[in-house]
C-alpha cells in the first residue's frame, strides 16, 4: 500500500506543477453532479463520506455540491498530499480498505472512481465490505467504477502498465474493475440492495481529452463552453440499449440492507 501512496503523491506533484485537463475535469464534474442530484436522498443528509479527493485537489470537484446536500461532508484520500491539496475542512488521509470510523456512522457514501485503482477485484471486495460497515442500515452508497463492459476499457486494462504510461492514455495507474453484472453480484454478496444503475461519460475519452488539452494550450477560451456542450450531447447515449458498451463508467445506487 505504501507504493500506492508514493504513486499518488507523485501524480499530485505533477498536477500541481502543470495543471492539466482543466476542461476535462469540469466536464466530468458536471456529468457526475447531474447523477448525484438525481440519486442522493432528497431529505437533508446528516453525514456523508466521499472516498476520494483527487477531484477536489486538481479542480473544483464534487464537495461543494455535496456540502449543499449534507450537514457534514468528510473526504478521505490515500495520499496526504492529495488530502491537503483538496483544502476541505474535513479531509483525512486514510485507506478505504481500513476506514477510521465507527460502524454505521454515515448516511451516504459517495465513491466515485476510487475502487477501480486496486490491483485485484479481491481488494475491491475488501473496500466494499469496509464501506458497508460504516454506512448505517438503510443508508445509501453511490458508486462509480471503470466499466469493464466497455470494449475500450477492457482493452486498456489488458495493456501492460508501462504502455499506458508511455502513450499517456491516463496520467495515473489503472486497476482492476468490474462490469455491471459483476458489480451487482458483489454488492449483493456484501449486503447492499441495488436500486438503480446508470452509465457515465459516453464521449470517446482519449480523443476528448486530447482536444480539450489542445484548446487549453492555445487558450481558446471562447470555444470552451461550446466544446463542453458538445461533450454533454454524448450523454444522450445512456438512453440507448448499447449504453453499457459506450459508457466509460458504470454507476450504481445501492442501499445497505436493514437488519432483520
Amino acid at each position: 500500500m505504501r507504493a500506492d501512496v508514493h504513486h499518488w503523491d507523485a501524480v499530485m506533484r505533477t498536477w500541481q506543477r502543470t495543471r492539466p485537463q482543466r476542461l476535462w475535469r469540469q466536464h466530468s464534474d458536471i456529468v457526475t453532479e447531474a447523477m448525484l442530484e438525481r440519486w442522493l436522498p432528497h431529505t437533508r443528509i446528516e453525514r456523508l463520506l466521499k472516498t476520494d479527493l483527487f477531484d477536489e485537489a486538481v479542480h473544483t470537484g464534487l464537495c461543494p455540491m455535496l456540502a449543499r446536500r449534507a450537514r457534514q461532508v468528510i473526504g478521505i484520500d490515500l495520499s496526504t498530499r492529495v488530502a491537503k491539496a483538496a483544502g476541505r475542512p474535513l479531509a483525512l488521509a486514510s485507506d478505504v480498505t481500513s476506514l477510521p470510523f465507527c460502524d454505521g456512522i454515515f448516511d451516504v457514501v459517495v465513491s466515485n472512481s476510487t475502487l477501480d485503482h486496486f490491483d485485484s477485484t479481491d481488494q475491491i471486495r475488501v473496500a466494499l465490505d469496509e464501506i458497508h460497515r460504516v454506512i448505517r442500515p438503510g443508508g445509501v452508497l453511490v458508486l462509480t467504477l471503470d466499466n469493464l463492459s466497455n470494449p475500450l476499457i477492457a482493452l486498456r486494462n489488458r495493456l501492460p502498465p508501462h504502455w499506458i504510461r508511455r502513450i499517456g492514455l491516463v496520467p495515473y495507474q489503472v486497476g482492476a474493475t468490474l462490469g455491471p453484472q459483476a458489480v451487482a453480484r458483489m454488492l449483493d454478496e456484501v449486503g447492499f440492495d441495488l436500486e438503480q444503475e446508470d452509465t457515465l461519460i459516453h464521449c470517446p475519452r482519449f480523443l476528448a481529452v486530447a482536444l480539450l488539452r489542445m484548446v487549453e494550450a492555445r487558450r481558446l477560451r471562447t470555444v470552451d463552453q461550446y466544446l463542453l456542450r458538445g461533450l454533454m450531447a454524448f450523454e444522450r447515449l445512456k438512453a440507448w440499449p448499447t449504453r453499457f458498451c459506450t459508457g466509460h463508467y458504470v454507476a450504481v445506487r445501492a442501499v445497505r440492507r436493514r437488519m432483520l
